[in-house]
């Protein structure tokens, strides 16, 4: 699995042409790096991560995503966020009629900062009433280092503490 931000332009340069990048050459630049061609169904899927995650977002309309492997080429792609992915921005909601304009701020967070982050969660809330705007939280946690797969026995460790936020809340 890869996470959606190695695809971003700081993380894999090469694929990216300018402003812009297609699903090929991001295929091409994730596969030179693993050594290795990496399926499509691989790309696709960090592909649709980071477009669900706001990082990305279809360059052109109308582009075919989701796609197959030969029409990757087509498939444009453009950054959402600001350059530094610690502010907000806004871009449109991958999917729907004409795309939904949202404010959006996405940020690495220690241990220490996701405590902070639920200290100010009634703070929020209150803005939220106050406006009567939806706000939705959504959290990933990566487990490892990318090189080696932690052990089965750890990743069930911590499935079972995450089982107590959410049902169905766990690592894949």
């Amino acid at each position: 699995m890869i996470a959606a931000a190695e695809i971003l332009p700081e993380n894999l340069p090469e694929a990216w042409k300018g402003e812009a990048c297609t699903g090929l050459s991001i295929a091409s630049a994730l596969s030179i790096k693993a050594g290795k061609n990496l399926p499509w169904k691989t790309i696709k899927d960090v592909i649709s991560g980071a477009l669900h995650a706001r990082f990305l977002q279809i360059a052109e309309d109308p582009s075919p995503w989701p796609c197959d492997f030969p029409s990757a080429q087509l498939a444009k792609f453009m950054v959402t966020m600001t350059a530094d992915r610690g502010g907000a921005g806004y871009g449109p909601s991958v999917g729907g009629e004409g795309g939904t304009k949202l404010l959006v701020a996405s940020s690495d967070l220690g241990p220490s900062e996701v405590q902070d982050l639920g200290d100010i969660v009634p703070e929020l809330l209150e803005i939220k009433a106050k406006v009567n705007a939806p706000i939705r939280f959504q959290v990933r946690i990566e487990f490892g280092d990318g090189k080696t797969l932690p052990s089965q026995t750890a990743a069930n460790e911590l499935n079972g503490i995450l089982q107590k936020v959410k049902e169905g809340f766990q690592l894949r």
